[in-house]
């Protein structure tokens, strides 16, 4: 069967059709895992996106080039759609979950080329023959929920891990939030190198919705490709500090295949 997956607002009078771009990966991700193995899926994003003009097929390709058949079933992915992937659920990489995760998704999909070639090229120069610990600060819009733990925490956390793996030489920090890479530069708190991406937007507004209004060129395309990279990178790393409930640490949990050991702060 043929399948067109279609983000649409999760709730009536929600601006946003979906949600950020690692949680309508796993939004996609959960839909696959209903489907069977044999089923067709194409994703209709639309600009109402996170990714505003971007669509699915600006960061993702299907493995063929086949075309929807007339009689089609365009599914809109709003609830009640089961939700096999829990938002806070605290996986493993190795999980049967998490396995089943990742080939359904790389079945189908697979990174456009020059969105890989651009995260090769960071991992080539920066990550590559170094012992290296991912790590994802979630902090941003979640601080004050509860959801999520403060910096402190993570440093700690972070500290805690490099002794018991003392051949961490590097950490990767995966961040939306500004304030964070201000307080690692200006205390430097682990005495060895941290690495992230640099030139990205990142904010500390307490405005979910900020993250989608800014007025640079291309701002949701590129934010998209941000978080993108953000999770790919991360699952190139050699240990992973997942945060406590977010969609980037569940992606990177469930499409690495290379980390040793799983942290959750």
């Amino acid at each position: 069967m043929d399948y067109v997956l279609k983000f649409v607002p999760l709730i009536n009078g929600q601006p946003l059709a979906g949600v950020g771009m690692a949680g309508n990966i796993m939004i996609i991700v959960n839909e696959l895992l209903l489907l069977t193995d044999d089923d067709n899926v194409w994703v209709e994003m639309g600009t109402d996106s996170v990714c505003g003009d971007g669509s699915w097929y600006s960061y993702f390709t299907r493995l063929d080039d086949n075309l929807p058949t007339s009689d089609k079933v365009l599914i809109e992915l709003k609830p009640p759609r089961p939700p096999i992937i829990k938002y806070n659920g605290n996986y493993k990489h190795s999980d049967g979950l998490m396995v089943k995760s990742r080939e359904v998704f790389f079945k189908r999909f697979k990174l456009i080329d020059e969105l890989n070639d651009e995260i090769d090229a960071f991992y080539e120069s920066k990550i590559k023959g170094v012992e290296t610990l991912g790590c994802q600060i979630r902090l941003g819009d979640m601080k004050n929920t509860g959801l999520e733990s403060p910096i402190e925490d993570y440093i700690n956390k972070i500290k805690e891990i490099i002794e018991i793996n003392p051949t961490i030489k590097q950490i990767f920090i995966a961040t939306d939030d500004n304030s964070t890479i201000e307080h690692i530069n200006n205390t430097n708190p682990f005495n060895i190198p941290v690495i992230y991406q640099n030139d990205i937007y990142r904010t500390s507004s307490m405005d979910p919705y900020e993250r989608i209004k800014n007025d640079r060129n291309n701002h949701n395309i590129n934010l998209c490709n941000e978080v993108v990279k953000d999770v790919f990178l991360l699952t190139k790393c050699d240990y992973f500090l997942r945060a406590k409930t977010s969609a980037v640490s569940i992606v990177t949990t469930m499409f690495s295949e290379r980390i040793k050991e799983t942290y959750t702060i």
